[in-house]
């Protein structure tokens, strides 16, 4: 039975993992239309960091999590943790007592609250992460700070914010994803087992680890150009990052789709119940 049931939250993952990917690529269709109703790459490239694209990449990452969470099953993902059930007894006795059980309860209930507190400290410990780690690499600070926070707000959309959405509203989920003593080697996804995998990775990790890594290589490689006299338009801080992190992301997830549909459509064909 229990081995039954990894096998099971296996499969569960990787449909959730492959749809996930899916839906982010998908969603890549959109981007292209408002780079099309655009005048030029620099319109869209500022439309990238105002913060109503912000918001909006923030609630659509939610249907995206949402949708995938739908459709395989997966259970881990936009849920809140709950403080373990307890029964308690009536409230009889001395004062103390009764305070004391009325306390429990209100912890009890309080404790998904709790979590998503720490959850939005651990996006803003981020945040702040990456904004020294973009100040470092030579971005402005007080001639363009709006643009270099909201730079690295859409970086935190891009990396932190959907691990924590997926994995749980802790530092550690982050920390776990991102700070595996082994990095995958060879492969990006494999045909195998998920206890197969080196270093103890596994297809949602994979998927958000490279997820997090491309939209940051993706920026830097964004920053070649702003130094260079070309007298472009897109030139200007950070036009030219916020470009490179959302084809970043966009890569991983298209990588993500179609390495996991071989596995996916393995996992079909070795059972009689067809997915959706």
């Amino acid at each position: 039975m229990t081995n039954y049931n990894e096998l099971l939250s296996e499969h569960c993952e990787v449909k959730f993992c492959f749809y996930y990917s899916v839906f982010s690529f998908l969603s890549s269709g959109i981007l292209v239309l408002v780079y099309i109703l655009c005048e030029g790459v620099s319109v869209f490239g500022r439309i990238l960091y105002s913060p109503e694209f912000l918001i909006a990449a923030a609630l659509f990452e939610l249907i995206k999590v949402g949708l995938s969470k739908l459709v395989s099953g997966h259970t881990s993902s936009l849920r809140l943790p709950r403080g373990l059930s307890q029964e308690f007894k009536p409230l009889r006795g001395p004062f103390l007592r009764r305070l004391w059980i009325r306390g429990a309860r209100v912890a009890q209930a309080l404790t998904p609250v709790l979590h998503f507190l720490k959850g939005l400290l651990t996006l803003l410990a981020f945040w702040t992460l990456l904004t020294y780690l973009t100040v470092c690499f030579g971005a402005p600070v007080f001639s363009n700070w709006v643009e270099t926070g909201s730079f690295t707000s859409l970086l935190l959309l891009l990396t932190a914010y959907p691990i924590l959405l997926t994995k749980g509203p802790s530092y550690e989920n982050l920390t776990s994803v991102l700070l595996k003593v082994e990095i995958p080697k060879l492969t990006w996804f494999s045909s195998q087992s998920t206890s197969d995998f080196e270093g103890g990775y596994d297809p949602l990790d994979r998927c958000l680890y490279y997820n997090t890594i491309l939209s940051l290589v993706g920026a830097w490689v964004g920053a070649f150009p702003i130094p260079l006299d070309w007298d472009r338009d897109w030139q200007v801080w950070p036009i030219s990052c916020c470009l490179g992190a959302v084809s970043g992301s966009v890569l991983s997830n298209m990588l993500g789709a179609i390495t996991l549909y071989s596995r996916v459509s393995h996992q079909q064909s070795g059972t009689k119940r067809k997915y959706i």
